[in-house]
């Protein structure tokens, strides 16, 4: 019988600082996501207490939330963590007062598409 994972999701805090930095594949350096850690743009997933998941927004035009980079661990993939990340991020930009939240993905990125329009109905 599997054990059900127990997936905290909350925003990154200074000290993940370093994980966010390894987690986002050299898109941005540490002096921008120390920023975007501080404005509660980087979401991280923990799994028995161990950073599993990464998700950072960005905002088009300084005002429309993006899905910029998600990433969960190869051997956590497919276990709902990222499911988990889009769902909080999809409580957030509401309660801002945001209707809609833009990503984008290639085609060999299967679902992510559908779970954002999901999460934020």
């Amino acid at each position: 019988m599997k054990r059900k994972l127990s997936v905290n999701v909350r925003f990154a805090e200074p000290e993940d600082l370093d994980f966010c930095v390894e987690s986002d594949y050299d898109h941005v350096g540490k002096f921008v996501l120390k920023r975007k850690v501080e404005e509660e743009a980087v979401i991280l997933a923990e799994v028995d207490r161990k950073l599993v998941g990464y998700l950072r927004i960005e905002y088009l035009w300084l005002n429309i939330p993006y899905l910029s980079v998600i990433g969960v661990n190869e051997e956590y993939q497919r276990k709902g963590i990222g499911t988990a990340m889009i769902e909080f991020l999809g409580r957030h930009p509401l309660k801002q007062g945001h209707k809609v939240l833009y990503s984008s993905s290639q085609a060999n990125e299967n679902g992510v598409s559908e779970i954002v329009e999901f999460a934020i109905r």
